[in-house]
């Protein structure tokens, strides 16, 4: 689903389908063509992703993954929730620059959650290959020193950030 998606965006994985494309749900096959995640994995630099924080969340943990993508100080940041119920994660740009300096400091004026508007909300996006994907994105508006997360149980949340 969306976090492992949004794993698989950070690390630069190799995306492998191992089902019949022809059973999967609308759900799923929304997810498979999200653009921005894709977008995010097939970035140009090529970079892997690496793990930012690690907090305590309820009886399990949360983690912030980040990446430097193409662009001046531009970054994806994936915010994971391992625990059974929803939880608030947070990052600073000081503490985001300090792991991954590629990244900058902010503000950042360009910036979106690649699956806001996911799976209802998705519209039609760029082409990838014989699928035509879709945009689940929405913007986040300016963020200055930081963004604090509501992350879903089990789940997450896959930001882009730009000045």
């Amino acid at each position: 689903g969306v976090a492992q998606m949004s794993i698989e965006a950070v690390v630069s994985s190799t995306l492998f389908i191992s089902s019949d494309v022809t059973s999967l749900s609308s759900t799923s096959l929304t997810t498979l063509k999200n653009v921005d995640a894709l977008a995010i994995d097939q970035d140009a630099l090529g970079y892997i992703g690496d793990r930012v924080s690690t907090t305590a969340c309820g009886s399990s943990t949360c983690e912030v993954w980040a990446k430097q993508l193409s662009g001046t100080h531009s970054c994806a940041i994936a915010f994971f929730n391992q625990d059974s119920a929803p939880h608030n994660i947070s990052i600073t740009w000081s503490a985001l620059n300090a792991a991954i300096a590629g990244c900058g400091t902010g503000p950042y004026t360009t910036t979106f959650n690649v699956w806001a508007n996911w799976p209802s909300s998705c519209t039609s996006g760029a082409t990838s290959g014989p699928l035509t994907g879709v945009s689940c994105k929405a913007a986040l508006g300016t963020l200055s020193s930081g963004y604090t997360a509501t992350v879903p149980a089990t789940g997450a949340v896959l930001i882009t950030v730009a000045p």
